[in-house]
């Protein structure tokens, strides 16, 4: 079976455009990021288990599309 979802639709940018790679088209936060959802989260729990937190200036959502 084919779902048909529409693939470029956002003028988001920062957190906004992060959460829609994650509750978007399932393929979009791969051909962006050059990783899997999961992989995507489990980066982000091994970041925060380094001790990498949120703070006012950088969250783990937006440092991880700088370093991929």
């Amino acid at each position: 079976m084919y779902w048909k979802q529409d693939y470029h639709t956002s003028a988001l940018s920062g957190h906004a455009w992060t959460q829609e790679l994650i509750h978007g088209h399932p393929d979009r936060i791969y051909t962006e990021l050059g990783m899997q959802l999961h992989v995507y989260f489990a980066l982000l729990m091994e970041l925060r288990m380094m001790g990498y937190e949120d703070s006012r200036y950088t969250v783990p959502f937006r440092s991880i599309r700088q370093w991929v």
